[in-house]
């Protein structure tokens, strides 16, 4: 996790936190600071928050008017992550009544105002909050405190991994904790992937057991072995009807959802038309209709009542591309006179997948008068 990428803000009551505050705020690209209000009006203070305004963040700070636990319920959904620079009982107090889920809440972290100890407190994993430790402490030479079982135990987490994949992870909850459970306890889980990911250098996936073959993966030896086998694919054919009836409960099958699909079509192309088609193309190709991220085409297409049918049947967003963007890519493609000619481009399924997810996984796919190609956005 990359604190570049992180909606952050910094809370602080006292002198010496609003010092570590500014220091810290160099950490990141645009954080925004909460700070009493009574610092922010007293002079001995007034050189250090000066040169903060003067680095262009003078809309970057706010005061903290009133009960901290009342502001702190207003920035909870705010941020991604909330950095208190104070004593960890008064963030316990001021957090407690809007936690929720931690699949969805904030990275919480925790300061001394001396800046010895970074504590990851909150959404350790999924939230980022023990890799946004790992970074602030090392940005202040301070000691990281990290408490999560898998951490401790330098075991990787199949949370981490599902999400490091792109694998959405509510339908997987208890799945999640069982795993986790496993890798701490050292007990044996498989891991295969047969999409294009090289496990091996993921750090999430450390305390798995990977098998880089199918037959391996599901023989009866390793059935036998492992607690847990765990299988990240796109495919749309499950696995567990080839096994003992006793032994399918071992197989989860994770399926990340990170592939975009680029559509070409004739002007009016009957709706139903395109479900049959998307139905035919997913059964050649073996995909799940679940890997689909986004869909996307040229911006002529926006109105396209076959392709918006298509995107709202999957409750996908349909993204459309200017014909300057697709000519900066298309020069990559297979070219077609007859497709310049309708929309102004060579080609359109091809260069919109690739604009979608910088990756063409499958070339394109032509289905009476529709064009389909896949690309794959690459979390790992």
């Amino acid at each position: 996790m990359s604190t570049e990428a992180k909606k952050i803000a910094l809370l602080a009551l006292t002198p010496q936190g609003f010092s570590l505050a500014l220091r810290l705020s160099g950490c990141f690209t645009m954080p925004h600071l909460y700070i009493a209000s009574k610092l922010l009006n007293e002079t001995k203070h007034l050189e250090a928050y000066t040169s903060f305004k003067d680095e262009e963040k003078a809309e970057a700070i706010f005061p903290i008017e009133g009960r901290l636990g009342e502001v702190v319920g207003e920035l909870f959904t705010r941020y991604e992550a909330l950095i208190f620079i104070m004593a960890t009982g008064i963030v316990v107090r001021s957090i407690a009544p809007y936690v929720q889920d931690k699949l969805l809440d904030p990275a919480i972290l925790v300061i001394d105002e001396k800046g010895h100890n970074v504590i990851s407190l909150l959404s350790g994993h999924v939230g980022g909050a023990n890799a946004l430790t790992l970074e602030v402490s090392d940005y202040l030479g301070a000691n990281p405190v990290i408490t999560t079982a898998t951490d401790v135990n330098q075991k990787g987490a199949l949370d981490l991994l599902a999400q490091r994949l792109g694998v959405p992870l509510t339908p997987i909850r208890r799945q999640l904790k069982e795993v986790n459970a496993l890798l701490v306890a050292g007990e044996k889980v498989a891991l295969y992937s047969d999409l294009q990911v090289n496990l091996e250098k993921l750090k999430e996936a450390e305390g798995f057991t990977l098998f880089h073959s199918l037959e391996a993966f599901l023989s009866e030896e390793t059935l036998k072995e492992y607690k847990k086998l765990i299988y990240i694919t796109y495919k749309k054919v499950g696995i567990q009807d080839e096994l003992p009836i006793r032994e399918r409960s071992k197989v989860l099958k994770l399926t990340p959802k990170n592939l975009v699909l680029g559509v070409g079509c004739r002007k009016d192309t009957q709706p139903l038309h395109m479900r049959e088609v998307f139905e035919a193309f997913l059964v050649k190709e073996d995909l799940s209709k679940e890997a689909f991220y986004q869909i996307g085409s040229i911006d002529i297409k926006k109105d396209e009542q076959a392709i918006r049918t298509l995107a709202e049947d999957l409750a996908l967003p349909f993204i459309t591309f200017s014909k300057e963007a697709i000519k900066e890519v298309e020069e990559q493609f297979e070219k077609s006179e007859f497709v310049k000619k309708q929309v102004g481009v060579y080609a359109v399924a091809e260069p919109v997948a690739y604009l979608l997810s910088g990756h063409l996984l499958i070339e394109k796919q032509k289905y009476e008068g529709i064009t389909f190609a896949v690309g794959r956005i690459k979390n790992d």
